[in-house]
């Protein structure tokens, strides 16, 4: 399931980056080592068009190391995904498994994350209305305030502690959520890297709900849970209510 979806995830955000992207200058860093500054104006899940000089070029994802200093992850690699199905637990290592501590640590968690995940959607809202009526006097302020409550956030899954196995995930949540604050750090300060800091977070979440999914196959989980760890992602960040 997770492997249908997946590049129609990617190409939502993808296009979402598209529009949110700012007219300064961008940059790639090529595997092949060499370093590509211009505008990107089309972004795709194969490749990226990036303006040098006035003149369009495109590069294939698999030949992009990262984007202003971030990482660029593969979507081809939701493949990888397919192995989780491959040896699945039984339903009663499941009941014995899914302990109502795990079930509300995973509810906790997923919660705190959702509520920063809103702040940063409205946040991104508020600064496209504030462009849209020339008041970007109003950005910084914009951006304080939800970094504020990203934070606290940050500050509640800290101090949650994980349960056993489920230290990657915390920790892919946690990191998600920074990456949001500094998404919104760099619109403060002038959009420059914007686009490749919201990717990662978006990533990031998706790594996270990997590692669920992961987890509750290990463990003998239904299919539809299984699935509604990329529901999750769906619903918090691409408005789907599926």
């Amino acid at each position: 399931m997770f492997k249908i979806l997946q590049p129609f995830i990617f190409t939502a955000i993808l296009i979402n980056l598209f529009f949110l992207c700012s007219a300064k200058a961008d940059t790639l860093i090529l595997k092949s080592g060499r370093s590509v500054q211009g505008e990107i104006i089309e972004r795709t899940p194969d490749h990226i068009r990036i303006k040098i000089n006035g003149l369009p070029i495109k590069y294939y994802i698999e030949e992009i190391e990262s984007i202003d200093g971030i990482k660029l992850i593969d979507p081809g690699k939701a493949e990888e995904d397919e192995l989780f199905y491959r040896e699945k637990g039984s339903p009663k290592k499941w009941a014995e498994w899914y302990r109502p501590e795990i079930e509300k640590y995973i509810s906790d968690t997923k919660e705190i994350f959702s509520q920063a995940a809103a702040v940063t959607e409205q946040a991104l809202k508020d600064i496209d209305r504030s462009l849209k009526a020339r008041k970007t006097n109003e950005i910084p302020g914009i951006c304080r305030k939800a970094q504020n409550k990203i934070n606290s956030k940050i500050n509640k899954l800290e101090k949650i502690k994980p349960q056993q196995g489920f230290e990657v995930y915390q920790q892919k949540i946690i990191s998600s959520c920074q990456y949001m604050n500094s998404s919104l750090s760099a619109w403060e300060k002038g959009q420059k890297d914007f686009a490749a800091r919201k990717l990662s977070y978006l990533t990031l979440a998706m790594d996270a709900m990997k590692e669920l999914r992961k987890m509750f196959n290990e463990y003998g989980a239904s299919q539809e849970i299984i699935d509604s760890t990329t529901s999750f992602v769906d619903r918090t960040f691409l408005n789907k209510d599926n």
